[in-house]
């Protein structure tokens, strides 16, 4: 940039104004409001409006003052509503008691890379010493929850893919993916005598109302083989993170949790402006190229200061090439959400398309906040994948595989029939540590699976991984001497920290160690308003930041923590 211009952007260095008249809503929301169809795609729309999420004080206010302006609430959760109406009527949201924000809904996707009667390859390396199931140990008396975004094609597979009755709650049984469906599959296949119990969700509130559900029907087991990715910090604070903890607090139930395949898709590191010209370095390389940013994906920027309490206002633009924005061209998409202090995310987002197959995305300095620039890092996030110049060594865990209580899988090879926990983990496969320094993913399991629901050897991704743990009986109360089988599994198969005969045994071994007391639910929630730490964390493990110092996010995490999950305490990592 020249002096002349570096100086005109200098003197108009403030923070980025709030509508005046909407000053509840997001960027986004406001021109959509304002403009009509003419603001362009929202996230979740359809002809019967977009769906809209309000961050309120006091949820049953907020909801009678929705009655009187005749919007139906379609989903609640603590401090969350969702409603879903015309735009033109998204003004009027304005007039609700107590709101704090109004913003579009956090999405989770599946973590899949896959777009007669078929068996799981998995199978043969999980009972490469002992099929559970000739013994009669085959999931009866188990109820497992299938929690997913979609599962089309579900009912043709009853009583050959899956078992005769499988029980669904589905909010659309054509959603567009059989992806729910093959999950289930690779269930049945390992657990065939285990009831499954079907679960759908779209959006971050209707994910906390499908685990209320869950615990109402008292599942043993949980498989999620989604996440939610870059909505908020892998340290156990963000609000899927903070619901699957008090879920699993409250029913004891498992929760088993894909890693995410999000390793080739995050650039990360400190933040910085070297040569002062307000378009900022991650990681000390200015702009970062993406691949595929195509219709419909979400490009999002976040970086670590508190949820809530963002000082610094950066902003996100995108260019169709790194020579469009060197030529000085104006950007392709835009994300300008203000931020200045309490109320307001660091996170910034915007919708593709955006050019061609490549774009080219920058981090843009609106205004300077509190504290150092070098000590905040940044997390950009492209669904499509970054440049490899751009990725991120680790850090890339989606959420909630960030829980303290829950089990989070990542991928392994699976090549002629053998499974190789010693590595290498699928190169897509997300990989800690998390942003409090625990080490996760827990586990391993293998993928490239078949399915009736993708085809042969088609279902590929942490997805197809998760699933081989809450269908191994180690997992289940009920199995005849479990704990037993556990530890002579162990026994039999003993093996160096971070290699493993089996996801079998692997789990075996993780559950041999019991599961330490849990507090009483007055104890977690104290701990709750201290610190984003595991229920009943002390004090002194809370962070008086929004994440660690900048750097300390690369690399393997500890093999052993004490603030790790049971299974991190009691197993070195996988990846």
């Amino acid at each position: 940039m020249t002096p002349l211009l570096f100086g005109l952007w200098a003197a108009g260095l403030a923070a980025a104004p709030r509508d005046q008249a909407l000053p509840h809503l997001d960027r986004v929301l406001v021109e959509a409001a304002r403009a009509g169809t003419l603001a362009g795609p929202l996230r979740l729309e359809d002809p019967s409006g977009v769906v809209v999420v309000l961050e309120v004080e006091d949820a049953a206010v907020a909801t009678r003052a929705l009655a009187e302006l005749d919007l139906r609430v379609q989903a609640a959760a603590p401090g969350r509503i969702q409603v879903q109406l015309p735009r033109h009527r998204l003004a009027a949201l304005e007039a609700v008691p107590g709101l704090r924000r109004a913003r579009q809904p956090h999405l989770a996707s599946p973590k899949s890379l896959g777009a007669g009667l078929i068996e799981s390859e998995g199978l043969e390396p999980i009972f490469n010493d002992t099929d559970w199931r000739d013994e009669g140990i085959d999931g009866k008396g188990v109820d497992v929850a299938v929690l997913d975004v979609a599962f089309d094609g579900w009912e043709a597979l009853q009583g050959t893919e899956l078992p005769r009755r499988v029980r669904a709650d589905l909010l659309d049984p054509e959603a567009g993916s059989p992806h729910g469906s093959a999950v289930a599959e690779v269930i049945h296949d390992l657990a065939p005598g285990a009831r499954l119990h079907l679960y759908q969700f779209r959006t971050d509130v209707e994910f906390d109302e499908a685990l209320a559900l869950i615990e109402a029907d008292g599942m043993d087991v949980v498989n999620a083989s989604i996440g939610f990715d870059n909505i908020g910090p892998a340290d156990g604070s963000s609000a899927p993170t903070r619901a699957v903890d008090a879920f699993i607090q409250r029913s004891g139930a498992v929760y088993v949790a894909a890693a995410g395949n999000e390793q080739d898709r995050y650039h990360i590191g400190p933040l910085s402006d070297v040569d002062g010209d307000g378009y900022l370095e991650i990681g000390g390389q200015e702009g970062t190229r993406i691949d595929d940013l195509l219709a419909g994906r979400l490009l999002s920027l976040r970086w670590t200061e508190p949820m809530g309490a963002a000082t610094w206002d950066i902003d996100l633009h995108v260019w169709t090439a790194e020579q469009d924005f060197l030529d000085g061209d104006a950007p392709c998409l835009r994300s300008e959400e203000p931020q200045g202090g309490l109320g307001d995310d660091p996170y910034e987002s915007v919708l593709g398309p955006c050019g061609g197959a490549r774009a080219f995305a920058v981090a843009v300095l609106k205004a300077p906040g509190e504290g150092r620039l070098q000590e905040i890092d940044a997390y950009l996030y492209n669904p499509g994948g970054v440049d490899a110049r751009h990725r991120a060594d680790g850090g890339t865990l989606t959420l909630p595989a960030d829980s303290f209580l829950g089990v989070s899988v990542g991928a392994c090879d699976l090549e002629q029939g053998q499974y190789t926990s010693t590595g290498p983990a699928q190169q897509y496969s997300s990989r800690g540590p998390t942003e409090d320094g625990r080490t996760k993913p827990d586990l391993c399991g293998p993928t490239g699976v078949s399915t009736d629901s993708f085809g042969e050897g088609a279902f590929e991704g942490t997805s197809a991984a998760a699933p081989t743990s809450p269908a191994s009986p180690p997992w289940w109360p009920t199995a005849p001497d479990w704990r037993a089988r556990a530890r002579a599994s162990t026994t039999a198969s003993p093996a160096a920290p971070a290699i493993w005969e089996s996801p079998a045994a692997t789990t075996a071994a993780a559950t041999a160690a019991p599961r330490p007391a849990l507090p009483t639910p007055a104890a977690a929630a104290a701990a709750a308003s201290r610190c984003p730490g595991p229920p009943a964390a002390p004090p002194s493990s809370c962070s008086s930041g929004g994440g660690p110092p900048a750097g300390a996010l690369r690399g393997a995490g500890p093999a052993d923590s004490d603030r790790g999950s049971t299974l991190g305490r009691a197993l070195a990592p996988v990846l």
